[in-house]
């Protein structure tokens, strides 16, 4: 885990950088600049390696976040 509620999952082509956030939390203000700086960040990511030669053109690199229900 990178971070409090931050994951990153990798398949053949695709690597997710995941965080999980409270169903309470959707539309916060923080919360959604977080989302748009997470999927800039897997932009600038991906355009890095390339740029370094980084050989697997079809690598993807993706920002999702996932919102839960608490449950008591």
């Amino acid at each position: 885990m990178l971070q409090d509620g931050i994951f990153c999952h990798e398949t053949k082509d695709t690597i997710y950088l995941v965080e999980v956030k409270a169903e309470n939390e959707m539309n916060v203000l923080y919360v959604i600049e977080k989302e748009n700086r997470g999927i800039q960040y897997c932009e600038t990511v991906h355009v890095g390696a390339m740029q370094t030669g980084y050989t697997d053109t079809n690598l993807k690199i993706r920002y999702i976040q996932i919102f839960y229900r608490a449950t008591r």
